[in-house]
């Protein structure tokens, strides 16, 4: 790998110009994105959907909430933990990874890492998740800027982060998790678009009036707008005779609101399906079983966790170039870890505690939100009864266990 350049590295590569033509080079395969420059516009119209929107938040929200961890590996000196646990990208890693999850949306998404130089450290200052119709890839998966109808391969190291959803080994762009859910979203934005012009043009009921009359065709128009001149002044509530009209027809619409109800409902159970893997806490659902409701709730929470476990990958990666980059060789990086395991419920905690089971303080106030108190004065503790207290069998003490390496939580 080439030398850094420090310019390359602190600066933005990429600007705010105008983009230039697509030049086909492995074009994104997608049926629904061909890879012109346009193309993704309707990725982004289905995100208009107010059901679409709602659950793709709720996908992206819920791979954020898994805790990501950096530890301290064996190998990994004290010096290096430290400069990695205080960059101040952290804080803002939240939301810094839900832009990089539009990769999500659009199946791939690139960001550009900007560095900063401070006591002649390089330290990773912000994450900048840009439009995907600025990129295509090469066969070999080499990433290109598509620029003012220029196409160039972006090989600057430590530069970009690229984040793929559901590839395989001759597609890049990988898989948006909207596709699946194109075919509901157009039923569903066809019904709305027939269900406007039907009311548009039915709204309003239409009187017909069959009359007779005798006359030449001037004489049956004058009659004929004269009966319509009377049917307009008829108020609600109000009766009126009108003379030589043999029947009165009102022109609506036919059907009713339930119809097209049935047809929303039935786009946005498909449309929960697709993106979430469950409906019972997303759709409109006749009945349903708390059997079927916790296997639908372990498909979403294992979506959500493979997610979250490919935004681990990207920060393990800024870990590892910062590592790099400021001349430590020969070591073992800290380490990003995503605490995935299933946490027990509260009540499942709490009777721990009453049989006497030892539970971390930490992990109650962090991981189930419990106020932490500022000190012991601040502190309520339940008293126990007297003579009640938990010992060793022996009565004798234990040797304090061995404290593992401190793990600190950046997100």
């Amino acid at each position: 790998m080439k030398k850094p350049d420090t310019k390359t590295l602190t600066t933005q590569v990429i600007t705010d110009s105008v983009l230039g033509s697509f030049l086909n080079y492995m074009p994104n395969p997608d049926d629904i994105v061909p890879g012109t420059f346009s193309s993704y516009d309707t990725y982004r119209q289905m995100r208009t959907d107010p059901r679409i929107k709602s659950l793709l938040n709720k996908l992206k929200t819920a791979a954020l909430n898994f805790p990501i961890n950096i530890t301290q590996p064996e190998g990994c000196p004290d010096n290096v933990f430290q400069l990695v646990q205080g960059f101040d990208l952290w804080p803002k890693l939240y939301q810094k990874l839900k832009r990089v999850y539009s990769g999500l949306d659009y199946g791939f998404s690139v960001s550009e890492l900007v560095w900063r130089i401070e006591n002649g450290l390089y330290i990773p200052d912000n994450i900048i998740t840009r439009k995907p119709e600025r990129f295509t890839f090469g066969r070999d998966w080499t990433l290109y800027l598509n620029e003012q109808g220029l196409r160039r391969p972006l090989n600057e190291p430590y530069k970009w982060l690229e984040y793929h959803h559901d590839t395989d080994d001759e597609n890049p762009y990988g898989t948006s998790v909207l596709r699946c859910v194109y075919w509901p979203w157009m039923f569903k934005r066809a019904g709305y678009e027939f269900w406007l012009q039907a009311t548009e043009k039915f709204s309003v009921k239409t009187i017909l009036a069959v009359f007779q009359a005798e006359g030449d065709e001037s004489t049956v128009r004058l009659r004929a707008n004269a009966v319509a001149a009377q049917l307009m002044t008829i108020s609600s509530g109000s009766a009126a005779a009108v003379g030589n009209v043999d029947t009165i027809h009102e022109l609506g619409m036919s059907g009713d609101l339930a119809d097209f109800a049935s047809l929303v409902d039935a786009c946005d159970t498909q449309i929960s399906y697709g993106l979430t893997g469950q409906t019972i806490a997303t759709s409109k659902t006749e009945g349903g079983s708390l059997a079927l409701g916790e296997v639908q709730a372990d498909l979403f929470y294992e979506d959500a966790k493979g997610i979250a476990m490919e935004g681990q990958a990207l920060v393990q990666k800024i870990i590892t170039w910062a590592v790099e980059l400021n001349g430590y060789t020969n070591i073992t990086p800290p380490a990003a870890e995503v605490d995935a395991g299933r946490r027990a419920a509260f009540d499942q905690v709490m009777s721990a505690v009453e049989h006497g089971v030892a539970i971390s303080k930490d992990a109650l106030y962090d991981r189930y939100g419990l106020p932490r108190p500022r000190d012991e004065e601040d502190a309520f503790i339940k008293q126990e009864p007297a003579g009640f207290a938990l010992s060793d069998a022996d009565g004798k003490k234990k040797a304090p266990a061995k404290k593992p390496r401190p793990a600190i939580r950046i997100m």
